[in-house]
């Protein structure tokens, strides 16, 4: 083979030779020679061009073969190269010049096309884009073939068309075209055959969006959704407003979920296996690290749910993040047995929002609240302190007044003995399971914690920290653990353990405030100390 081929070509021609005709695809020979698809694409074509290269289609795939006339003889072959290598400097600056008014008019075209909003490519006789605007790279990037944006039931339809248009008639049809797995968008496309009779015929196609033309029902219920939202103060009300909203009217799904971004889910239309979402995890920080939405291929759809164990023919999952700013706060994930339309996955990243923004409202409020319940425990320790003159039962007064205010049930204090160990001194309202685990020392590597951090330990449900204390705790109906040093200056002198059954939300300016109730607490420890080592004495 002579060596004024390009070496790409000659790579071609080379592995075309050599290999079963199977092997002669498209994908294979990339992989074969090292080379992308598109850079063996376009040497096909020249080849095929050069009358060097043949085809034929076989289903969706061509399987390329040198034409019989240039193998095994090379005289064909060496004719063409000749003609290929007869050029003199007259010829190349000729067609130096002529590339250059060709790419000068490329541009001229293509900033044309592309100031267009509608889709424009031309494709040739067996669907390879060979050009296409700007707005079709955007909504459909490395797309090679047309066939690969049509959905597989719409085939038969467009290749009807497509043969029409390739017989001179100009051709309009709506078709959904797929812009990634599981999204869709409508189009009205136009099918213009090429003007000029040349041996290459193509096809221009022109595309516009309407995907957007029949939606002004799902537009009316939107907003029926977001006014009806402004009157909702319950979290799990608004969630299946919501979701009911969704499947009944914006995107009909088989499953879905909603998470906060520490993976508790707050709403779901069926038991989520432990299994199952653990092995969404991945996927869903993964939205949340983009913060945009993910349509994802289910693989293995019929782990997921408990109930349902027929959602094996689940297909696609969407995860829409609940963004507040740049950070995501949550997740919806839908569950789908089917392609959905763009749009309408944007209607539900507008419920997303709207979500997001009560979850903000609502977070801001319970903020609040336990910033100001924090501020009252101080103050009402303050009083008992200055005003209770029952000083033996300072601390006990103030332990109760703290667990009051800040809304927790049960509690339990610790204090340091001589040798530096904890032991319980003062129970409120302990079940007696949660007694025994206390007194088996159940909580000790939380309590060593507190004591390293000389400030309140705040635990909460679904947190490392609470896993590790094992079921037993979440069976008792705890979900929130306070830890509160109670200490003078940095010397700690005991802890208060508190918990509650509701899950409690804090924030660092709660926290710190209750941070400081441990100074309190040690002043009304060191005073009924004294008291009752005065009241001692006094019988001795």
């Amino acid at each position: 083979m002579d060596s004024s081929l390009s070496e790409t070509e000659r790579l071609i021609v080379s592995y075309l030779q050599t290999h079963s005709p199977e092997e002669c695809m498209l994908d294979k020979i990339s992989l074969g020679i090292g080379k992308s698809r598109a850079t063996v694409l376009k040497y096909l074509n020249t080849l095929y061009a050069l009358s060097i290269l043949d085809f034929k289609i076989i289903g969706r795939n061509k399987l390329w073969l040198v034409r019989d006339s240039s193998v095994p003889s090379e005289k064909n072959l060496q004719t063409i190269i000749a003609q290929r290598t007869q050029n003199n400097f007259s010829s190349l600056v000729s067609q130096a010049s002529e590339l250059h008014d060709l790419t000068l008019r490329r541009l001229v075209l293509s900033d044309s096309l592309d100031n267009s909003d509608q889709v424009i490519l031309t494709i040739n006789s067996d669907y390879t884009i060979i050009s296409a605007n700007q707005e079709f790279q955007s909504v459909f990037p490395d797309t090679y073939s047309i066939r690969d944006i049509i959905l597989p039931e719409k085939l038969k339809q467009f290749d009807h068309a497509i043969r029409a248009a390739f017989l001179g008639e100009e051709i309009e049809l709506t078709l959904e075209l797929q812009e990634k797995p599981g999204i869709i968008r409508l189009f009205r496309l136009s099918l213009f055959p090429s003007k000029e009779k040349k041996n290459f015929p193509y096809l221009v196609i022109i595309g516009e969006d309407i995907s957007f033309h029949r939606t002004q029902k799902k537009q009316e219920t939107l907003l029926y959704l977001i006014r009806s939202a402004v009157n909702i103060e319950s979290r799990d009300e608004l969630l299946s407003l919501m979701m009911t909203g969704i499947q009944d009217s914006l995107l009909s799904y088989r499953q879905g979920l909603v998470l906060l971004s520490n993976h508790t889910l707050i709403y779901k239309t069926a038991e989520v296996t432990p299994a199952g979402l653990q092995e969404l995890t991945h996927n869903i920080d993964k939205a949340a690290s983009l913060c945009e939405t993910q349509i994802i291929t289910l693989e293995n759809p019929g782990s997921f749910f408990q109930e349902f164990p027929d959602n094996s023919d689940l297909k696609y999952l969407i995860i829409v993040p609940l963004l507040e700013g740049e950070q995501t706060i949550g997740s919806i994930l839908l569950f789908t047995d089917h392609e959905v339309n763009r749009v309408n996955v944007e209607y539900v990243e507008i419920i997303a929002d709207e979500i997001a923004n009560f979850l903000k409202v609502q977070r801001l409020e319970h903020e609040r609240s336990e910033l100001i319940h924090s501020l009252e425990a101080i103050n009402r320790i303050s009083e008992i302190l200055n005003t209770d003159g029952n000083e033996a039962s300072l601390l006990g007064n103030s332990i109760d007044s703290a667990m009051e205010i800040l809304g927790f049930d049960v509690g339990c204090v610790y204090l340091m003995d001589e040798d530096m160990a904890l032991t319980p001194a003062v129970q409120r309202n302990m079940p007696d399971r949660l007694r025994d685990l206390c007194m088996s020392g159940h909580f000790s590597s939380l309590f060593d914690k507190a004591c390293q951090r000389n400030s309140v330990l705040y635990i909460i449900k679904n947190s490392p920290e609470f896993a590790a204390l094992g079921p037993d705790i979440e069976q008792i109906g705890v979900k929130t653990i306070l830890v509160l040093p109670i200490r003078v200056g940095n010397t700690i002198l005991g802890l208060l353990n508190m918990g509650s059954r509701e899950e409690k939300i804090y924030y660092k300016g709660s926290l710190d405030n209750i941070s400081s109730l441990g100074m309190q607490l040690g002043i009304a420890l060191e005073r009924t100390r004294l008291a009752h080592a005065a009241i001692s004495g006094n019988h001795v």
